[in-house]
């Protein structure tokens, strides 16, 4: 049997192979179905953060901002709009960059499951 696999680039620029199951996983939009942790069978992880307020304090733009971390303007704007979940190197990246706790810039939160929890 063999594997399909791809290599998969973090917010560091690290290199790893990912499997065909994985990947999917891996690459999923953040909408609380995917590895980003989002659904423990009690309700889902919404993650939201504080990046465009950090971005707007330094006066960077979107693309700025992206060129630092070494991602595109794109999963800036979907890290800001919460469509995205960060790796947890780019989240250490973004943290590092802002000089702040990575508990400043991101904060998650469970939502209850509808099941009258």
């Amino acid at each position: 049997m063999t594997h399909d696999t791809t290599l998969r680039t973090d917010g560091f620029g690290t290199q790893s192979r990912v499997s065909g199951a994985t990947r999917e996983a891996a690459t999923a939009p953040a909408n609380g179905n995917g590895v980003d942790g989002s659904s423990n069978g009690n309700g889902q992880l919404q993650m939201t953060n504080q990046l465009r307020i950090l971005r707007a304090d330094q006066s960077w733009s979107q693309a700025e901002l992206a060129r630092q971390l070494g991602v595109s303007r794109q999963t800036v704007n979907a890290l800001e709009r919460g469509k995205y979940h960060p790796s947890l190197p780019l989240a250490f990246r973004i943290s590092y960059l802002f000089e702040r706790p990575i508990e400043d810039v991101f904060h998650p939160r469970w939502k209850r499951g509808g099941n009258g929890d």
